[in-house]
């Protein structure tokens, strides 16, 4: 089997039998309203693979991970031919990819279960899902009988990757994400100390968190993927050159990894787009025929990159300042009351919640959670505690007028946010990201998880404590998290940290795992 980069997240496993893609992000006009762009570029890669689809005598297979337009990309998948292409994608409770997939044109669609088996000619895939509504994701396995490919992709599968080597027995080749992809702390109004400082424990958990799910599976090869996006918007090009951010390239990754596994650490195989790695052999064929990435230079490659941007970016600042401010900021208080109305477990929020337009200091709109309110109120109005939201009007009317949703919203980082104590709180992420539609079945999971009463036992320290078995985060299974410093138990799925010297209190909030010592 042989495994060809296509960019970001995007591969193709090629066997004389078959050919699956999987998340081809190759278009030219990026992710998230220009927000993101592929690093390295990849957009020959989308030619090729036309072609590539056009002339394959062997079936095709085309497998989309989830919906963010980093990993599926409608404007491609429009241009490919597709009356060879089998689609695989994952059986999330909501619809709406598989009914995109069909309005674009796609006739062949299966939906594959968590753990769900799909069999090719002398080879299978493997989907795993996760969904949570607040993440909606999947990973996939591609299997020729003889090679294993395991592709993570930013799927936080990781309490499941023993069961994943007990049934394969070894991986040969691993990818997954080593970056982040948030708006905490990118968006946050901190100090520039209190913002590396988040970003760099941020990181070294996602670090930490990776290295353990490799030192589990055991594979030969670790190929680094989706992520880091690079920013080409002047507005966000800062954030390719922070000092500290959640958005490391990956050779600060294979620093972290052959420092801290030595001998250990599979080998390390960073593929740009086109190039092809032959499982069996290990041998590399690089793709010349375009400029290739360097971190030596990389300042000048996205600046040249961001040039062929610098009209849209313009234009982008132009539409914004069309935009009617005060109209835009009623209808957002009618968008925000029909999503509150929706959101059974608003009483459970005791903190207003504020959304305005940046460089518009007169009205703001002000979420009553308790009340059930939304209203339209004076800025000066705003006191502690509150979480605050502030965006592009541009941005808000492309939200307001259905042309992105909430979540690929989100992933603009074009905000301003602030909040007041500075605590992660779940419902109110679910009540900013989620779209009202999907709001009544999250709170409807987040209520049957809050009463699970479920119980592990873990040693730490040596001492023996009886904690919650599910992170209240997103119900990852804690029996595959692990200790550090002799007092903490580590969630697997993102790393977040409970104290269990303070009844398994969160480092970050006021989750607990009502942690007891019993020995």
């Amino acid at each position: 089997m042989e495994i060809r980069s296509l960019g970001h997240s995007g591969f193709l496993a090629e066997s004389a039998d078959w050919l699956v893609i999987m998340d081809p992000w190759v278009s030219s006009s990026g992710a998230y309203d220009m927000a993101w762009f592929q690093y390295p570029r990849n957009h020959h890669m989308a030619s090729w693979l036309q072609d590539k689809v056009f002339n394959a005598k062997k079936p095709i297979y085309l497998y989309i991970s989830h919906e963010h337009k980093d990993h599926y990309d409608p404007e491609f998948l429009r241009r490919l031919k597709k009356e060879n292409i089998e689609v695989l994608i994952p059986k999330f409770r909501r619809k709406s990819l598989r009914d995109d997939l069909g309005n674009l044109g796609f006739e062949k669609i299966t939906e594959v279960t968590d753990g769900g088996t799909y069999s090719l000619q002398n080879g299978s895939i493997r989907i795993y899902v996760e969904d949570a509504e607040l993440d909606r994701d999947s990973a996939i396995l591609v299997s020729s009988g003889k090679e294993t490919f395991l592709n993570l992709n930013d799927c936080k599968i990781y309490d499941k990757l023993p069961e994943i080597l007990r049934e394969y027995g070894s991986i040969d080749v691993f990818t997954a994400q080593f970056s982040g992809a948030t708006w905490h702390p990118t968006c946050y109004q901190y100090t520039v100390e209190r913002y590396r400082e988040i970003s760099r424990n941020k990181k070294h958990s996602k670090f930490k968190t990776l290295m353990r799910a490799i030192q589990i599976l055991n594979p030969k090869i670790y190929i680094p993927s989706a992520g880091p996006a690079c920013f080409l918007d002047p507005d966000l090009f800062h954030l390719n050159f922070e000092e500290e951010n959640i958005f490391p390239r990956s050779e600060v990754f294979k620093d972290y990894l052959t420092s801290e596994l030595r001998e250990n650490c599979p080998r390390w195989i960073g593929l740009q787009p086109g190039d092809v790695l032959n499982i069996s052999s290990g041998a590399i064929l690089e793709d010349r025929s375009v400029d290739r990435a360097q971190e030596s230079s990389v300042r000048e490659y996205l600046a040249k990159y961001s040039n062929d941007y610098v009209n849209d970016f313009a234009a982008m600042k132009v539409e914004n300042e069309k935009v009617d401010l005060l109209r835009t900021l009623i209808d957002l208080q009618k968008e925000l009351q029909a999503k509150l109305d929706l959101f059974p477990m608003r009483a459970d929020l005791n903190l207003p919640f504020y959304f305005g337009l940046i460089d518009f200091s007169e009205k703001i709109v002000r979420v009553d959670f308790q009340k059930g309110s939304v209203d339209l109120v004076e800025t000066y109005l705003l006191n502690p505690p509150y979480y605050r939201v502030l965006a592009q009007p541009r941005q808000i009317r492309r939200l307001l007028d259905r042309k992105m949703n909430w979540e690929d919203f989100s992933l603009t980082f074009r905000v301003q946010i602030d909040r007041q104590p500075d605590e992660y709180k779940t419902l109110l992420n679910a009540f900013v990201f989620v779209d009202s539609q999907d709001l009544p079945a999250f709170c409807a999971k987040w209520e049957s998880m809050q009463k699970n009463m479920a119980r592990l036992k873990v040693d730490v320290g040596g001492k023996t404590y009886e904690i919650a078995h599910y992170c209240p985060h997103q119900n990852a299974d804690l029996s595959a998290g692990w200790s550090e410093d002799d007092r903490y138990w580590v969630c697997p799925k993102h790393g977040w940290k409970f104290d269990l010297t303070n009844g398994g209190k969160c480092t970050l909030n006021a989750s607990t795992l009502n942690a007891k010592c019993i020995k």
